[in-house]
C-alpha cells in the first residue's frame, strides 16, 4: 500500500518503490486516500463523489500520475453501517471515561494507541490550539475517527498486505500505520529527506527514527565515519551560529543572524527566562505524550507559574517561516498575543531577533517543549528545559524532566541551575546522528541542490518538482535508487543511513 496524495516529490519516490515491488518482489501496489478527517471529510458529498469517480475512470489529475507508474487500484475509506455501529458502541462505553485531555491521549482501541492521533488531527483540522472534550463538535469528531479506525482494522484483517508506505506518522495520516504495525506488517515513511521503518517499539518515529539510542548507535559506527561526521558537524554548527543560513527549508534568514543596536533584555541581576513557542497546530505529540497535553496548556502553565517567581520572563515566537507555514503561523502568533494581554509581566520579543543577541544580553534559561533550541542554546552554555519526549533525550546537553512535579520544581528553582561548561562533543554527535547520518541526500544526491532546482521547499509539492524530475531522472539513477531501496528494505535498520562521507 502507498498513500494517494498531492505531494509531487513523493510521487517520484512511489514510482520507484512501485517498480521495485512489481519487478523485484512480484507484488501489486495499491494506493489509498489518506486525507480523511485531516483536510477532507470522512464521507464525501455528492459533488466530491462525482469528481472522485470521474477522476478514476478518466485518469484525471493525480489518478493519471499514479496509473503512470502501474498503480491500478486507488481507493478511499468506505465507511459502512457496521463501522458506525462499532464506533458508537465503543464511544457509548468509553466516552464518559474522558475526564481530561490527558485521558484522551491514552485512548486505545483493540489495544492500539490512537489517542494522540485523534488529538492532533482535531487540533490541526479545526485550527484550534487545544481541545474541549466536553463539546458536541469533539464527540462527533471522535465518533468519525473511530469509524475510520474500524474501516482500517477490517481492511488489514481481510487483506493480505505485505507492507505500507505513507508520508507522515502523525494525524489521521498515521492511523493505517498504527494498525499495520499491530499486525506485524512492515511499515514505512518515505520522504525526499529520509526513509524510516516503524515497529511496535517505535510507533511514533519522530522525524529521524530511534533518537533514544543515537549515542549507543554512534559508538558502534565505523571509526573513520564517526571522525568525519563529527568534523563536518562542527563545521556546519560553527557556520550556523556565526549567522549563516544552514536550514533553508523553512527559514528566510538565520535565527543567529546580525545583532541589532537596540537592547531587548533588561539590564539587571534577575534570572532571565526565555519561552520559545511552537506552532499550536503542528503535531504536538510527534514524539509521544509529554508533560502537558498540548502547546497551549504548556504556555498557560508557564504564564501562571511565572507569577510565583521573581524572574524576568520573555517569550519569542518562531521566525517567519516560508511556504505552507505562512497559513498557520500568524494564527499562532495572535494566540500568544492574546494570552499576553493578561500576562503583561512577560515581554514579547520580535520573531526575528537574533538568538545570538539574546545570548549576549544575558539570557539564563530557555524553555521549549521539544524544539531545536534544545540543541542550539547549549552551544553557548545556556541550559534548555524540555517538556516532552524529544530527539535530544539521549544526551545531556538539555534537561528533560520526567513529570509535572519535576518540571514545576525546576521552574521555581531556575535561578539555582548551574550549567557546567562541557565541551561541545555531544552537540556535534547529536547533529551528526540526526542530520547527517540520516540519509537526507538519498533521493537526488544533494538535497540542497534539489531545493535550489525547484525554487525552495514549498515547490517540492508542485509541478516545479515534476519539471525537475523529468530532466534529472534516467535509467542509471533509477538503478541507484532501486539498490538503495532494496538494501534498506532487506535490512533491519530503522532508517536509511549514509555509509560513508
Amino acid at each position: 500500500l502507498i498513500e494517494f496524495n498531492a505531494f509531487h516529490d513523493l510521487h517520484a519516490i512511489y514510482s520507484i518503490l512501485t517498480h521495485y515491488m512489481n519487478i523485484k518482489k512480484n507484488i501489486n501496489v495499491d494506493a489509498f486516500f489518506n486525507y480523511s478527517l485531516h483536510s477532507a471529510p470522512l464521507n464525501f458529498n455528492t459533488l466530491s463523489e462525482i469528481k472522485w469517480t470521474l477522476g478514476k475512470i478518466f485518469n484525471l489529475g493525480f489518478f493519471g500520475i499514479y496509473r503512470s507508474f502501474n498503480v491500478q487500484n486507488i481507493f478511499k475509506p468506505n465507511i459502512k453501517r457496521h463501522h458506525r455501529e462499532f464506533a458508537k458502541k465503543f464511544l457509548d462505553k468509553n466516552f464518559y471515561k474522558l475526564k481530561s485531555r490527558k485521558d484522551l491521549l491514552k485512548v486505545k482501541v483493540e489495544n492500539i494507541l490512537i489517542g494522540d492521533l485523534i488529538y492532533d488531527t482535531y487540533i490541526k483540522s479545526k485550527n484550534i490550539p487545544t481541545i474541549d472534550i466536553n463539546t458536541n463538535n469533539f464527540s462527533i469528531f471522535y465518533q468519525e475517527f473511530l469509524e475510520l479506525f474500524y474501516f482500517w482494522l477490517e481492511y488489514f484483517k481481510s487483506n493480505k498486505i505485505e507492507g505500507i508506505a505513507t508520508s507522515h506518522t502523525v494525524y489521521s495520516y498515521g492511523l493505517p500505520l498504527r494498525i499495520a504495525i499491530n499486525f506485524g506488517i512492515p511499515s514505512y515513511v518515505f520522504s525526499s529527506t529520509n526513509v524510516i521503518k516503524l515497529n511496535k517499539k517505535n510507533i511514533f518515529g519522530g522525524l529521524y527514527g530511534d533518537y533514544k539510542n543515537y549515542h549507543k548507535k554512534f559508538l558502534n559506527l565505523d571509526k573513520n565515519l564517526k571522525n568525519k561526521g563529527l568534523k563536518i558537524s562542527k563545521k556546519i554548527l560553527k557556520e550556523k551560529f556565526d549567522g549563516k543560513l544552514t536550514n533553508s527549508y523553512y527559514e528566510s534568514k538565520s535565527s543567529f543572524g546580525k545583532i541589532s543596536k537596540k537592547k531587548f533584555l533588561k539590564n539587571n541581576k534577575k534570572t532571565k527566562i526565555l519561552i520559545c513557542t511552537h506552532d499550536f497546530f503542528d503535531a504536538a505529540h510527534i514524539y509521544g505524550e509529554g508533560i502537558f497535553s498540548d502547546f497551549y496548556e504548556w504556555l498557560e502553565f508557564l504564564f501562571e507559574i511565572s507569577k510565583e517567581t521573581k524572574y524576568d520572563w520573555y517569550i519569542k515566537n518562531h521566525p517567519d517561516y516560508l511556504g505552507k507555514f505562512r497559513l498557520t503561523q500568524p494564527i499562532s502568533n495572535s494566540i500568544v498575543t492574546n494570552l499576553l494581554k493578561s500576562n503583561k509581566h512577560i515581554k514579547l520579543l520580535p520573531n526575528h531577533l537574533s538568538n545570538k543577541q539574546i545570548v549576549n544580553e544575558g539570557i539564563d534559561v530557555v524553555l521549549t517543549v521539544y524544539g531545536t533550541v534544545a540543541s542550539e542554546f547549549p552551544y553557548f552554555f545556556v541550559p534548555v528545559i524540555n517538556a516532552s519526549p524529544n530527539p535530544h533525550t539521549g544526551y545531556n546537553f538539555s534537561i528533560s524532566p520526567k513529570n509535572l512535579k519535576q518540571y514545576k520544581k525546576l521552574i521555581l528553582n531556575l535561578h539555582k541551575i548551574k550549567f557546567r561548561k562541557k565541551n561541545k562533543q555531544e552537540l556535534y554527535e547529536y547533529y551528526f546522528m540526526s542530520r547527517i547520518l540520516n540519509y537526507r541526500n538519498w533521493l537526488t544526491g544533494n538535497y540542497d541542490d534539489l531545493l535550489k532546482s525547484v525554487g525552495g521547499y514549498s515547490n517540492l509539492q508542485s509541478n516545479y518538482f515534476y519539471k525537475f524530475w523529468i530532466k534529472y531522472f534516467n535509467y542509471k539513477k533509477k538503478d541507484i535508487l532501486l539498490k538503495k531501496i532494496d538494501e534498506f528494505l532487506s535490512s533491519k535498520k530503522e532508517r536509511l543511513e549514509i555509509k560513508n562521507l
